[in-house]
């Protein structure tokens, strides 16, 4: 199952096929997103979800009996409904294809090589990692200043004993001071 962070990025997407497929209820959505091995969904998130998709008028929600109790809110996909999701679900494979493209290591080598032309220092890089200039070794990044008052440090600092970039002393006299 996937897990809710990332649910919440690609759930009107789903809601949006399943209903194009038919219109179902609250309950009913969340059971075939269980079933398809995509996501317990509480309540909390779906029923947001779906007042979402009907505020932006790509749902329509309907009221109908129930055989097993109450009547049962459905929703149904509308025409702009459609229309966004043929746009998101073309935009969907790009991404899906680019992370599977970055999850399988030999294409991630293939693309280190092509990218660097002569092959790569480290396997799946596309960046040669050092520099002669570097006091760390395996650096592409020199990390020292002369102007630095701490070992190690790009950054020069206005007041050396100060751990952060640019401050500026506390005043040591009068009211106020530390001292």
């Amino acid at each position: 199952m996937m897990s809710r962070p990332w649910l919440h990025g690609f759930l009107d997407l789903c809601l949006l096929a399943m209903l194009r497929e038919r219109p179902d209820y609250g309950y009913g959505l969340a059971q075939r997103l269980a079933a398809a091995g995509v996501a317990d969904v509480p309540g909390g998130t779906l029923y947001p979800a779906l007042l979402r998709l009907e505020q932006q008028g790509l749902a329509v929600p309907g009221w109908q009996p129930s055989e097993s109790g109450p009547r049962r809110k459905y929703y149904a996909i509308t025409d702009a409904g459609r229309d966004v999701l043929d746009g998101q679900a073309a935009q969907w494979r790009q991404f899906r294809d680019g992370v599977d493209a970055l999850l399988t290591p030999s294409a991630l080598s293939d693309s280190a090589s092509q990218l660097s032309g002569t092959g790569s220092p480290l396997p799946g890089s596309a960046f040669p990692m050092s520099d002669a200039a570097s006091p760390l070794p395996g650096s592409a990044f020199p990390m020292s200043d002369a102007a630095s008052p701490l070992p190690g440090s790009a950054f020069p600092m206005s007041d050396p004993a100060s751990p952060l970039p640019g401050a500026v002393s506390p005043r040591t006299d009068g009211p106020g001071s530390l001292a």
